[in-house]
């Protein structure tokens, strides 16, 4: 928010707690359709594995090859799903 030099920055005071909303989401770039997932819990392997199931499901329906692009968080390449992931190559890779 932008305010004049003159006059004093507003302040906001609010309630000492931190709450936090996580999302799991994947965009096909074709067309820019958006897919997300919700996470109640922690961001762990089993909870992306899940995702990636869903993604899976709704990119199979195309039959084109799908490229999953993730930064390098623990659980994006976890034991848990690595032989999952391994019997979809080449037609669903996480990159």
């Amino acid at each position: 928010m932008w305010v004049p030099a003159e006059v004093k920055d507003p302040i906001l005071l609010h309630a000492p707690t931190r709450k936090s909303v996580g999302y799991f989401g994947a965009v096909r770039l074709r067309d820019g359709k958006l897919l997300t997932k919700r996470e109640e819990k922690a961001f762990d392997a089993e909870t992306f594995w899940q995702f990636l199931k869903l993604l899976r499901q709704v990119s199979s329906r195309s039959g084109r090859r799908v490229a999953v692009i993730s930064d390098n968080a623990k659980y994006h390449h976890a034991l848990l799903h690595r032989e999952w992931r391994q019997q979809l190559e080449p037609r669903f890779t996480l990159h």
